[in-house]
């Protein structure tokens, strides 16, 4: 009894289950053109409450504009396992053609197989928005070696080989002038930038690239401090030069001062003579 019990259970839950047939060319189309037209929300790494938020209601979105032009009823559920199943065919065609690059021992190269009729063929937006985790990321610039200028164009046997003999230039201003202006291809730095190499630069390497650095600075440094210095020197000697003329200013008005003190002090003297020599 207990046996029949539980298999009516099961065949009830496999009724109840979400059945329905599976989503034609033009469905599958429909669909990547509205995940590509929400894919910023869509494919957001963020897990917080806003974000979460957000995801939920653009599939509520999604799943409005999908039904009202399909003729299909799609459920929001049949929706979501759609375009994990999307996803994960990108991760599978990665892993497939990681697995052959790795492969060894020669022979020919088995070519991929056609995908199948029922195959979820990922759209290309996805494929290059999943292609930095799966593929990882390319090479900015991992090579500083200059292009080679051998391979030039070499004349024929057939073709006639005229010497021409040139006179010797005249040195003139201009053409002397451009001579002694240095090659800024050989004075800047061809390194590969710290920012794009794929490892991160070791302690040895950046404390050389900071001496380095640092030693680039020091003409300047010294230039400034040099600047500094100077226009220290010349504000001091303005202000030496205003004292002493202040000085100099002031020792003229008190030798009139005197002067004048000393000529009163005479006619003082003057008057008592002449005040005495009246009452005697």
């Amino acid at each position: 009894m207990e046996e029949q019990k539980f298999s009516y259970n099961a065949f009830e839950k496999f009724l109840s289950k979400e059945r329905s047939s599976n989503f034609s060319p033009k469905e599958i189309e429909r669909l990547s053109n509205l995940l590509s037209k929400y894919k910023e929300v869509l494919m957001c790494k963020k897990t917080d409450a806003i974000s979460s938020k957000q995801k939920e209601n653009t599939w509520k979105l999604i799943e409005m504009e999908y039904n009202a032009v399909g003729d299909v009823h799609r459920t929001l559920k049949q929706l979501k396992y759609k375009f994990d199943n999307l996803k994960r065919s990108v991760k599978m065609e990665a892993r497939n053609k990681r697995h052959k690059m790795l492969k060894t021992g020669g022979g020919r190269l088995t070519p991929p197989l056609s995908p199948s009729p029922g195959h979820d063929v990922a759209p290309d937006w996805l494929k290059s928005m999943m292609s930095t985790s799966e593929d990882g990321n390319q090479a900015i610039s991992d090579d500083d070696v200059k292009p080679c200028m051998e391979d030039l164009v070499k004349p024929n046997n057939a073709q006639e080989v005229v010497e021409i003999i040139l006179e010797p230039e005249i040195p003139t201003l201009e053409s002397s002038t451009i001579e002694k202006i240095p090659d800024m291809e050989d004075s800047l730095d061809s390194s590969t930038p710290h920012s794009s190499l794929k490892r991160p630069i070791s302690m040895p390497l950046k404390r050389l690239a900071k001496k380095q650095k640092n030693e680039s600075l020091k003409p300047e440094l010294h230039r400034k401090r040099m600047s500094v210095i100077n226009d220290l020197h010349n504000l001091e000697i303005e202000r030496i030069q205003k004292t002493m003329a202040r000085d100099q200013e002031l020792h003229e008005q008190r030798l009139r001062h005197n002067e004048e003190k000393h000529q009163l002090e005479l006619t003082k003297l003057q008057l008592e003579i002449d005040k005495l020599r009246k009452n005697y």
